[in-house]
């Protein structure tokens, strides 16, 4: 960010915006940039994002959650990528390796194996 990029940003607040704005940067330009100053920059922010930002961030951290969850206990009891794979592959009567199929494939790679 440059003097532009904040003079652009300024242009579009209202004087009281403007104020706050100014008053923050004060304050923050005195502290220490420790965890603690961190902590605050990313609760600020947080606070700025609009209704529609915070609703998908929100979705997408429930996702990831999802996701982990299920893949954490899939790993927990043996199933990772590569078993599946290798068991359908047996399932199937299919006689190719994992590295065959994956290379069949398109050759994806990936560390989740």
């Amino acid at each position: 960010m440059d003097a532009s990029d904040l003079i652009g940003m300024v242009a579009a607040t209202t004087q009281d915006q403007c104020r706050d704005l100014g008053n923050l940067l004060l304050d923050l330009a005195e502290q220490p940039r420790d965890d603690k100053w961190k902590a605050f920059i990313v609760m600020t922010r947080n606070q700025m994002e609009t209704p529609q930002q915070r609703t998908l961030a929100a979705a997408i951290e429930a996702g990831n959650k999802r996701v982990t969850a299920i893949s954490d206990g899939l790993h927990a009891d043996g199933m990772d990528h590569r078993t599946l794979i290798e068991a359908e592959l047996a399932r199937r009567g299919d006689g190719r390796t994992f590295e065959q199929y994956r290379d069949s494939v398109g050759g994806v790679r990936s560390n989740a194996i």
